[in-house]
């Protein structure tokens, strides 16, 4: 209703003014005058309206408002129809003698009335249409948003029923085209299957389920080998199906079923080890990944970043061009990193200014990102990157806090240094984490590293004594864990089940490294105050060391056991 009154009111002022620019015409003696006058009140006004209307049709092309185009098709029609009564008008006045003013305009009155009696009828008529249709369409939407929900269980029983998604797809209300609403249960309650977006998805999904099975033939492995490692058997084929669909992995982490089917190919094992051996680290699958773990809310920026990368070993075969501006971007990291944590004042308030405006592709600062969130890849990424790691992080759209962020990381470093017990009873355990709002819970970290690894927690904590098992049992055993009941004894009195086939899950290596990952970078970057006040005590007993390979262990000190999953201080 709002875009038929803007409309509106510019199809009343458009031919208002034309009304008015004929009227002056009238009184002035130049015919060239006139037609000036006529040709400036009238021509720039079917510009005006026409432009509207085209934007108009654009959004309600991409779902936006709830307008039809038609109406603004007649308001167009209409506005043709009085300009071109006004224009006629204002010529033939304009061909003739000039008239007394009383005489002139009394037919202009008329017209304009009229005009103005004409728009107003029918913007009252588009507004009684309009509401009675939002009227319809809210309560349709109630309807279908419920049948949605009541069919979700059906879908996570039965994950290969077409017919079910289907159903549950075309129960929905409107469609957002940016996937931001992957991250609330009331966006994504507003899915509209009458979208192409969601035709493609139904298509797409058939699709991949018939390269999986035709993959498990040719290799002749189960379907569920190459549901959860398809990179292994069909990255070359299926890659295509992934890319063009990219909205649909943020959608399937509600689902847990097909998930992996689609996300795990998205990640492109060559593409993966391309990012580790241009980095300088050894192509470790877990390590590989870990770089794409918390990509999916912005993988359609993510999968465009992976193709500028110039190792991209796939790069001829997909036929994209990968940029080569990688190498000078770590090298500006490293110049920032030194300028931030060893320069005068005046250097850190120019690296401080010039970051805001570094001209830079987002997917390239989303790539460098993605990298140094993750503390296994910090020694091979240069000296210090692990310590202005944070600072990039959490002051890309921050600039200006910049040397407030380096003093928390220096705080930071020196409780790096000690062992993890040390750290944790520091921290007061884990009760210092604020709670999770809900949309973080449902992100791509929890959906990967908790609902599809079958590890239940409501405020992540699962999540984090697992990270701190595993690094207790890394350094203990000297390496990572190979199964869930090395990582956490306690959590397999009642083993998670896999939700792919229900049996009790067990942990590869390469998952736990991911959860090392998460839980490494969780703990030291986003505690609460406990943590700075923690943080701030332990820099006035411990000098903070700079060293070059002061950063290379986090966990100099053996912790005398591992946290236990009753532990709370």
């Amino acid at each position: 209703m709002w875009l038929m009154l803007t409309w509106g009111g510019a199809l009343a002022f458009s031919v208002l003014s034309a009304a008015l620019a004929v009227a002056i015409a009238t009184r002035r003696r130049s015919w060239w005058a006139r037609g000036a006058l006529i040709a400036t009140g009238t021509v720039p006004q079917y510009v005006v309206i026409t432009c509207g209307v085209l934007l108009a049709a654009m959004v309600y092309d991409n779902g936006v408002a709830p307008c039809r185009l038609s109406y603004f098709v007649w308001l167009l029609v209409g506005y043709i129809a009085c300009s071109v009564a006004v224009l006629a008008y204002g010529l033939g006045a304009a061909r003739g003698p000039v008239a007394r003013p009383r005489a002139s305009h009394w037919p202009l009155r008329r017209l304009v009335a009229a005009c103005v009696a004409a728009l107003a009828c029918t913007s009252l008529f588009f507004w009684r249409q309009d509401s009675a249709q939002l009227k319809e369409y809210a309560e349709i939407s109630r309807q279908n948003q419920e049948l949605a929900w009541a069919l979700l269980p059906q879908i996570a029983e039965d994950r290969d029923a077409t017919p079910l998604y289907e159903e549950a797809f075309k129960s929905a209300g409107n469609w957002s085209s940016w996937p931001h609403w992957a991250a609330s249960p009331e966006s994504w309650r507003a899915l509209d299957p009458s979208r192409n977006e969601v035709r493609s998805f139904i298509a797409s999904k058939e699709e991949a389920l018939a390269l999986l099975r035709q993959a498990a033939r040719r290799e002749g492995c189960t379907y569920r080998d190459v549901k959860e490692h398809p990179f292994r058997y069909l990255a070359r084929d299926f890659a295509p199906i992934a890319r063009e669909s990219w909205w649909l992995l943020a959608l399937d982490t509600r689902e847990k079923g097909f998930q992996g089917a689609i996300y795990r190919v998205l990640e492109d094992l060559d593409a993966m080890e391309g990012i580790a051996v241009h980095l300088g680290c050894p192509p470790a699958v877990h390590e590989a990944r870990a770089v794409s773990l918390c990509s999916s809310m912005t993988c359609e920026a993510y999968e465009d970043a992976l193709f500028r990368l110039p190792a991209f070993p796939a790069r001829e075969r997909l036929g994209r061009v990968p940029s080569r501006r990688l190498p000078a971007l770590l090298d500006r990291v490293r110049r920032f990193d030194d300028a931030i944590f060893f320069g005068t004042l005046e250097e850190r308030a120019t690296w401080e200014t010039a970051l805001d405006s570094i001209p830079m592709h987002f997917s390239e600062w989303n790539v460098l990102n993605r990298v140094i969130d993750y503390p296994m890849f910090w020694p091979y990424l240069g000296q210090h990157l692990d310590r202005v790691a944070f600072v990039l992080w959490r002051n890309f759209w921050f600039p200006s806090e910049i040397a407030v962020r380096a003093r928390r990381l220096d705080a930071a470093r020196a409780l790096a240094d000690r062992s993890w017990p040390e750290i944790y009873r520091a921290l007061g355990g884990l009760e210092v984490w604020p709670p999770y709002p809900q949309w973080y819970l449902e992100s791509v970290w929890f959906v990967e590293c908790i609902l599809w690894h079958g590890i239940r927690a409501d405020t992540g904590t699962a999540l984090l004594r697992a990270g701190l098992a595993a690094t207790a049992f890394r350094q203990e055993k000297g390496r990572y864990p190979e199964r869930l009941e090395d990582l956490m004894p306690e959590f397999c009195a009642e083993p998670p089940l896999d939700p792919t086939n229900g049996r009790p899950l067990t942990f590869t290596a390469m998952e736990a490294g991911l959860v090392i990952g998460c839980a490494i970078d969780d703990l030291k970057f986003r505690l609460g105050a406990a943590y700075e006040d923690a943080s701030r005590k332990a820099m006035s007993e411990t000098p903070i060391d700079y060293s070059p390979t002061s950063h290379r262990d986090w966990n100099s000190t053996p912790p005398t056991r591992a946290p236990r999953l009753g532990d709370r201080r």
